[in-house]
């Protein structure tokens, strides 16, 4: 190989180090998730008043036919399976998401987590809209 091959190639491998990510860290095989039929989420009100991603992940799941629950505090004793919800927001101060983690449990019991990871270092997709960062999150957990 020539070496400008070789510096090509050197720079394409670290850019792709340095693009934002998704990665779905599961306890347990995703060919092992339950095919959910309900699903009951809790608020995260210290990070999300508005709801906006609550809305944002309730509404994909029963879009993937899933019906869901919301609840504060106590869980419905009815709700097998939960989800809680983590989101971090960029620290440049704009409103883009950095960090999400969606966290699904069966009886109390995590079973699985979906997790987006922005690298700040240099980020093509910063400024996606939280519905094109949350969605692929949700689908990953609607297994059927």
């Amino acid at each position: 190989m020539n070496k400008k091959a070789i510096l090509l190639i050197a720079m394409m491998a670290g850019l792709t180090g340095c693009v934002s990510h998704q990665t779905y860290n599961a306890i347990v095989n995703t060919q092992q998730l339950p095919a959910l039929s309900k699903l009951c989420i809790q608020e995260n009100n210290a990070i999300d008043p508005s709801k906006e991603y609550l809305s944002i992940i309730a509404n994909r799941f029963e879009t993937n036919k899933i019906n869901t629950q919301v609840y504060a505090q106590q869980k419905p004793s009815d709700c097998k399976y939960t989800l809680t919800y983590d989101i971090k927001k960029s620290d440049d101060n704009t409103v883009a998401i950095s960090k999400a983690s969606l966290h699904l449990f069966d009886n109390g019991l995590q079973i699985h987590t979906a997790q987006y990871n922005m690298n700040d270092i240099f980020v093509f997709d910063k400024n996606k809209a939280a519905k094109d960062k949350l969605e692929p999150l949700v689908d990953q957990l609607s297994v059927k």
